[in-house]
């Protein structure tokens, strides 16, 4: 008969003793040493989702989702008269205020748009008659580069620009709403 020899296992090293952190959440309260970067206390990023993903793989995903969509409300608009009382809802602004938004009359300037009528488009609202055509060009370069067609000749606007936009914009709204003035009654979106 063979003899069976036990083997006991080693004894276990304690665990390294590991302070609570205290009760604030500031950088006293992070694990120091060389501990720090492993255990169940450090934070990894979350996983990408499915959205996002789809996107890294195909960079074309984002800019033809935005255009479809884009096309779908100005194909709604053109066949749909804003004009007519009911049939899209009404300006909250203008609602609560009696004031015209920047907005105001961009659903009737790209209706009269769609139809041809570029005069009817500036009259209801001259910053969507002058944006729409811009924002196409610009899309269609957002399209072709992540499609990998890469044109120099575009610039990288300057954030000054993009300031300047936006004061325009800021003046635009206000003397939109002066009355009593023909000039500026122009702009406003119901003459």
């Amino acid at each position: 008969m063979a003899a069976v020899t036990l083997v006991e296992p080693a004894p276990r090293a304690p665990a390294p003793h590991r302070e609570a952190p205290a009760h604030d959440h500031g950088p006293e309260a992070w694990p120091q040493g060389p501990e720090a970067g492993a255990g169940p206390d450090t934070w990894a990023p979350p996983e990408p989702g499915r959205f996002r993903r789809a996107n890294h793989r195909h960079p074309w995903l984002m800019p033809t989702v935005i255009g479809a969509a884009a096309t779908v409300a100005t194909a709604y608009t053109a066949w749909q008269d804003p004009n007519r009382a009911g049939m899209f809802p009404g300006c909250p602004l203008r609602e609560l205020t009696g004031w015209d938004c920047p907005g105001c009359g961009g659903l009737r300037a790209t209706h009269a748009l769609t139809r041809g009528d570029i005069f009817g488009a500036l009259d209801h609202n001259v910053w969507v008659t002058v944006g729409v055509p811009i924002a196409a060009v610009l899309w269609l370069f957002w399209l072709l580069r992540t499609l990998g067609v890469h044109d120099r000749r575009l610039p990288k606007v300057p954030s000054a620009v993009w300031w300047s936009l936006g004061a325009a914009l800021l003046v635009f709204t206000v003397v939109r709403n002066i009355p009593g003035v023909a000039a500026f009654e122009y702009l406003n979106s119901f003459t």
